[in-house]
């Protein structure tokens, strides 16, 4: 049966192909299972909302050169960072943290990784909830510089 509206719930994750079609039920429904349980959230958010994580992952893959194989593992990343910045249960802030995430890897050749950003908001602890979206991109070109800077010493 197919669902006509974009506010279904990905509770289960098993329909969210009839919305998305870029990519197969075997690609998509292991990414939204993969991203509500990195978040917690079970029964949450709506296909419209997850199109924006699948989009940004999609994006990450091309610039990345990560294979289908590894969407999950990009979107559990996104996923892991807009948990740590408290926005779980925002999904109208995920295509914000998302485009940070993404703009920053590929603005920086790279050199910021999605796992360096959980590695500064997990240091953060539970600072990384109350950093804006332009403190974040601060906060990485800070570490990007200090990772350079102690590089340039050994």
């Amino acid at each position: 049966m197919a669902r006509a509206d974009n506010e279904a719930s990905t509770s289960d994750c098993s329909e969210i192909h009839e919305i998305i079609y870029d990519l197969s039920p075997a690609e998509l429904v292991p990414m939204c299972r993969a991203a509500m349980q990195t978040m917690g959230i079970f029964g949450g958010p709506n296909f419209s909302d997850f199109r924006y994580l699948v989009d940004y992952t999609e994006a990450m893959s091309k610039v990345a050169g990560y294979k289908p194989g590894q969407y999950d593992q990009i979107i559990s990343e996104v996923a892991q960072i807009i948990k740590l910045r408290g926005q779980a249960k925002k999904p109208d802030r995920w295509p914000y943290t998302a485009d940070i995430v993404f703009k920053t890897y590929s603005t920086s050749n790279t050199a910021i990784t999605p796992t360096d950003f959980i590695g500064v908001l997990t240091g953060a602890g539970p600072l990384a909830q109350t950093v804006t979206d332009d403190g974040l991109i601060r906060l990485m070109l800070a570490y990007k510089h200090d990772r350079d800077k102690d590089g340039e010493q050994k």
